[in-house]
């Protein structure tokens, strides 16, 4: 995934944000990730980046 957004970019593309899982992680755990990140971020903080979970 990191070539391909990477490329994506290059391309003079734009993209929201991608967050990659991890697969260790609970679905809880995971969501509660996930909330974490929503409600502490304004909308277009992560564009065009590439962030792993957890950040916690």
């Amino acid at each position: 995934m990191p070539v391909h957004l990477r490329d994506h970019l290059d391309a003079g593309h734009h993209v929201p944000g991608l967050f990659i899982l991890n697969p260790n992680m609970s679905i809880g755990d995971t969501v509660d990730e996930l909330a974490l990140v929503c409600g502490a971020s304004e909308s277009d903080e992560y564009r065009d980046l590439l962030i792993y979970l957890p950040i916690t």
